[in-house]
């Protein structure tokens, strides 16, 4: 068996576990002594064969963060982690956001919908959308904004909602 069959053997025990990024999986063979002509030539058959898509684990991240309330900062910083490329993440950010502005609206009472008129919500919506969540919650101010900070949410959103807050 040659050393690059052996190194897309190794991919595959390794793409079973979990989901990899190239990046992740290449950093794990050369941990294991492939070399990286063997490892190039291990994620090319992978990608080739549809079961290595930095683009489509970018996108997966990105949404499910996206519905369970993160900012895209902290969800870009664990992309990144995770070993996905730059022009993955925003690749999946530019598909995602054409596809929310092609839906164009969400059913009535869907916890994503901001604006009261079943338009899909920016970031800043759901900032503000959190925090109203969380200031119910009898959570100062304060906490609030360092929950949201923690979300990965910018300081100007954080800001904005925190402003628009009911007084205490």
């Amino acid at each position: 068996m040659s050393r690059e069959q052996t190194a897309f053997e190794a991919s595959l025990g390794i793409l079973a576990a979990a989901d990899q990024s190239s990046g992740r999986l290449s950093q794990k063979l050369a941990r294991q002594g492939y070399s990286p002509e063997d490892i190039d030539a291990a994620i090319a058959r992978l990608q080739e064969m549809g079961l290595l898509d930095d683009l489509r684990m970018a996108r997966a991240v990105l949404e499910g963060r996206r519905r369970a309330g993160y900012g895209d900062r902290r969800t870009d910083m664990e992309l990144r982690r995770k070993g996905l490329p730059d022009a993955a993440i925003a690749a999946a950010h530019d598909e995602l956001d054409q596809l929310e502005q092609a839906q164009g609206s969400l059913p009535p009472g869907s916890p994503l919908v901001a604006n009261g008129e079943g338009a899909l919500p920016t970031e800043a919506e759901r900032c503000q959308e959190i925090a109203q969540r969380l200031y119910l919650k009898k959570m100062d101010r304060s906490a609030v904004g360092r929950a949201l900070i923690r979300r990965g949410y910018g300081e100007a959103d954080v800001w904005k909602a925190l402003a628009q807050l009911p007084p205490p």
